[in-house]
């Protein structure tokens, strides 16, 4: 089973996801998916955003937390292509601090174009949040 196999709801290509909760919880459903993905260290001027604007405060409040070689950050998630899914403002920050050649840690979701794959973390993003919510 990859991305491009029937999907759970039709695609909303109008919003981002915003992972914003326990990165395992992901991994998690991405198995249960049966979507193939693979972590990489990918250099920022190979990434191709979605999100045309980002929080300049949110940017730099990153920025300011990380340190050279610093690994404690969330991954990003790219498509197959590279298109920056989620993790926009991580991009931001890591190259305002380091420069376009720095490299970013990154789940590259496998046989996922920009469209599946955000589609796909959409879905998870709306269960944990059904699961989640009331708790």
């Amino acid at each position: 089973m990859n991305c491009k196999d029937k999907q759970e709801k039709p695609l909303q290509a109008y919003y981002l996801p915003q992972i914003n909760f326990p990165f395992q919880y992901v991994v998690d459903n991405l198995k249960e998916m049966g979507i193939e993905y693979q972590p990489v260290n990918i250099a920022i001027s190979l990434l191709k955003p979605l999100q045309k604007n980002v929080d300049f405060d949110k940017v730099m409040d990153f920025a300011n937390t990380l340190e050279p070689d610093d690994k404690n950050y969330k991954p990003i998630f790219i498509s197959e292509k590279n298109h920056i899914l989620d993790g926009h403002h991580r991009v931001a920050g890591i190259k305002y601090k380091f420069g376009e050649n720095a490299k970013v840690r990154a789940i590259k979701l496998i046989n996922c174009d920009d469209k599946d794959g955000f589609s796909r973390l959409r879905i998870i993003q709306d269960r944990y949040e059904r699961e989640y919510k009331n708790k």
